[in-house]
């Protein structure tokens, strides 16, 4: 998806004007994302999400299963929202006009405080969610069987998904202890920030690892 369209949605039903030029409103009035980017992005946070298997021991490894969930499975919800064109922009507001139960809904909630606690230094909640239950929210937002192991090893030849998504996958590789850069993590908790240098970075890593692979 064209980045930032459903927030220009978001501007053109639910922003308000207060100062300078408000013609300028009139640029986005009535815009509509295209379908085609929506459902191309549907189709990679899909894919992306069903791909994830495995992710590392450990309360680290918890809060970044969550943090990774919850950021695709909010993703994944917006736009097919709007693919059938309902807007809704509020976390909640979204997920019921998805129909999911009250019941997944305070599960993703859940997910979005296990989010929370990963962007924290140190990551000390405790948060009171089980596996079985995030499998389940999965399997039913992605109508399709989810289930997720402790514990893995990347196979770097298959990390192949589009940008951010394969960032993603280096930062569980790293937090796995597979490969040892503190400042790709750090970079990767300010993301808006250093777009242009994680790209590079995990090209980098990833052509290292592949390398290294060949030669055994």
């Amino acid at each position: 998806m064209r980045r930032g369209a459903l927030f220009i949605v978001h501007l053109d039903l639910e922003g308000q004007y207060f100062e300078g030029d408000s013609s300028i409103m009139d640029i986005y009035r009535g815009y509509i994302p295209s379908a085609v980017s929506l459902g191309q992005s549907v189709a990679e946070t899909s894919s992306f999400i069903l791909g994830l298997n495995w992710f590392p021991t450990g309360r680290l490894g918890w809060f970044w299963l969550l943090d990774v969930l919850y950021v695709s499975l909010r993703n994944y919800i917006f736009c097919s929202n709007a693919l059938n064109k309902t807007y809704r922009f509020g976390f909640v507001d979204a997920l019921t006009a998805f129909g999911l139960s009250e019941k997944h809904i305070k599960v993703l909630l859940k997910v979005r405080e296990g989010k929370y606690a990963f962007r924290k230094e140190g990551c000390v909640e405790d948060i009171e969610l089980s596996l079985p239950q995030v499998e389940d929210v999965c399997s039913v937002v992605l109508k399709g069987n989810i289930e997720f192991h402790t514990g893995g090893r990347t196979n770097w030849n298959e990390v192949l998904a589009p940008y951010y998504w394969r960032e993603r996958m280096v930062e569980r590789a790293i937090i796995n202890c597979e490969h040892d850069d503190e400042m790709f993590l750090k970079m990767m908790k300010v993301h808006n920030y250093a777009k242009s240098d994680l790209k590079a970075a995990a090209d980098r890593i990833i052509s290292l690892k592949q390398s290294a692979s060949l030669s055994w």
